[in-house]
């Protein structure tokens, strides 16, 4: 039985996540439309339980995982395989750890492998797995509260008279499903205030699985076919206006909510989560009574394709976003990826899936002869994908570019200290005095990934960098050079990438503490995933600020100069360059620039 109108909520949740996806800094918390996604899940599997117990008097566990499995998996590997072959045409970085991510996706349980995988190299290229984190916890969901349901069932059965059935097994659902969802809640609640960084609660089974359970309790009022009598009182009480209108204060809830909350501040997983999911449940409910008060109505065709192939083009979306974007760019990326999300979805739920589950797909029925023909076409064309997919996997490399520069900067760091320590500091108060000519430019991984350039590039220059550095461990190094009188007469701080939340007070102390005889120039950060929200961005803005303020110092505005060239980080993650030998000459002649109007400045005094 196909309810009208739950199409609205699936759209509804899969429009948010991908503008999200696509311009975050439109909708910063698109992200919720996940948990609309969750209720509604909760919801239907728990309607859908209840249907089976009235109607059957028993519930089949096995059976139920079958058919989830026969939903959910089918366009799982469809979009692996699919993915895998066109990852080859962009670059290596985004193979890495393939197998563990395309191993834990499969296994729905790659919430606890994103989890878990805290190196900072996966802060900045994207998993094309990453989003399959709710497809694990929705799989962990449906075996945790199946097993629960069917327990239920079978002490109901052995206890309970037949007439008392379906009245018993809501009240149990209700009474459950509500404290497991305070539980989960709570914990999110809890751990909120001991992180800085959300994403081991977003990712957890028992923090974030709460949505779930508020559907489920939704679903002991409501239902599929089997509806309670308080539903039934509910609908011959309302008006259609009065249904439409609580449809829309949920929706709207809901977009305010998209449009305010951002995943960075605690306010989010104290309460956003949670009046996301009651707004869902609004809109749930509502549809379920407009349903029963619109029985002349159609829903629109374009609505139910939409809400069919919803699933898929959210499997689907994610890994060609990246792989699109990295060949032509944001534009193009994101049409090119809502063209074929939508074409390879249709293909998964129209025809591939009715046929792995063993059923002949509606478009055939007419012409059995076609059937044959198209299942050889699916066997040729997995065989392919899976080769395919396989020689993508072969090409998994060991380390990233990034990873590799940071590993041999490392060697580096270690033998400029040896060489230090080889070198005894003059002690001799009239040498002690003389400042070392030359730059010395102190950095994180960005400037790793320019710092053979410049050596080369800029005489007489030190470059001091490492990867995931902030500007409090850069004024460390910066402090122990002054010290060792090893300070170069210009300093260069290419550093705020990595937020700090102190970021403006490291800034003031770099240009307070700067010693007598030095210049120093500030470079701006630049992260591409920034928006004004991020430390990086304000730290950026803050520096413009300080322009003509101090006669030592410069500003080196290698934000402004990154975002005006995008190519410069075509096949790599928007902030780091590495490998583009172009990025390498423009980061160094943004510094070059600067040191060309330092040189025109006096030195601190």
């Amino acid at each position: 039985m196909r309810i009208k109108w739950f199409s609205l909520v699936r759209v509804t949740g899969l429009l948010f996540v991908l503008t999200y996806h696509f311009w975050k800094n439109f909708l910063p918390g698109g992200f919720l439309g996940v948990d609309v996604f969750f209720v509604f899940s909760g919801y239907l599997i728990t309607a859908l339980f209840i249907d089976e117990f009235t109607t059957k008097k028993s519930i089949n566990f096995f059976q139920f995982v079958k058919r989830r499995l026969l939903r959910i998996f089918p366009p799982l590997l469809l979009v692996v395989l699919v993915t895998l072959p066109l990852a080859l045409l962009i670059s290596k970085d985004f193979l890495k750890d393939m197998v563990k991510q395309v191993t834990s996706a499969l296994g729905f349980f790659s919430n606890f492998y994103e989890a878990t995988n805290g190196s900072y190299e996966a802060q900045f290229t994207p998993h094309l797995f990453v989003h399959t984190w709710s497809l694990s916890i929705e799989f962990q969901f449906y075996i945790i509260w199946g097993l629960i349901i069917w327990l239920t069932s079978v002490l109901i059965k052995r206890k309970v008279p037949e007439s008392g059935y379906w009245v018993t097994i809501r009240a149990r659902v209700l009474l459950m499903s509500v404290v497991l969802a305070l539980v989960s809640f709570t914990t999110m609640f809890v751990w909120s205030f001991s992180l800085k960084e959300f994403s081991p609660i977003y990712y957890s089974s028992i923090a974030h699985i709460f949505p779930f359970f508020v559907g489920a309790s939704v679903a002991s009022f409501g239902g599929i076919r089997a509806v309670s009598k308080n539903f039934i009182q509910t609908r011959n009480k309302w008006s259609l206006a009065r249904t439409i209108i609580t449809f829309l204060i949920g929706f709207i809830t809901l977009t305010v909510l998209a449009f305010t909350m951002k995943f960075t501040e605690q306010s989010t997983f104290l309460f956003g989560f949670l009046i996301a999911s009651i707004a869902a449940s609004l809109m749930i409910y509502s549809a379920r009574i407009l349903h029963e008060k619109t029985p002349n109505t159609e829903e629109p065709k374009v609505l139910t394709f939409l809400a069919d192939i919803s699933y898929s083009v959210y499997l689907f979306h994610w890994p060609l976003m990246i792989i699109f974007e990295q060949m032509f760019g944001t534009t193009i990326g994101i049409i090119l990826t809502i063209i074929f999300s939508i074409a390879f979805s249709a293909f998964s739920y129209y025809l591939f899936e009715p046929i792995v589950a063993g059923k002949t797909p509606k478009i055939f029925d007419k012409r059995d002869d076609l059937t044959l023909p198209f299942n050889i076409f699916l066997l040729a064309l997995g065989f392919v994908l899976v080769v395919a997919s396989a020689t993508s996997i072969s090409n998994e490399p060991q380390h990233t570019v990034l990873e590799e520069q940071l590993i041999a900067d490392r060697y580096y760091q270690d033998a400029n200290k040896l060489q230090q320590a080889a070198s005894p500091v003059i002690v001799n108060k009239e040498n002690s005095k003389e400042i070392p000519k030359g730059v010395t430019i102190i950095g994180d991984s960005v400037t790793v990934g320019a710092r053979d350039y410049l050596t080369s590039h800029i005489p007489d220059s030190e470059v001091d960098a490492m990867g995931n550095r902030r500007l409090d461990q850069g004024y460390d190094i910066f402090e122990d050079a002054i010290k060792n009188n090893t300070l170069r007469e210009n300093v260069v701080i290419a550093l705020g990438t990595n937020g700090e939340p102190a970021w403006q007070t490291y800034v003031d102390k770099f240009i307070k503490d700067l010693p007598a005889g030095h210049r120093l120039i500030l470079m701006t950060p630049h992260d591409g995933k920034a928006d004004s929200t991020f430390a990086s961005e304000q730290t950026a803005e803050y520096e413009r600020t300080l322009i003509g303020k101090y006669d030592y110092l410069t500003i080196a505005d290698w934000n402004k100069v990154a975002k005006k060239n995008p190519q410069i980080f075509v096949g790599g993650d928007g902030t780091h360059f590495a490998g583009n030998p172009e990025g390498s000459k423009l980061f160094n002649q943004v510094i070059q620039d600067a040191l060309t109007k330092a040189e025109k400045k006096s030195v601190k005094l």
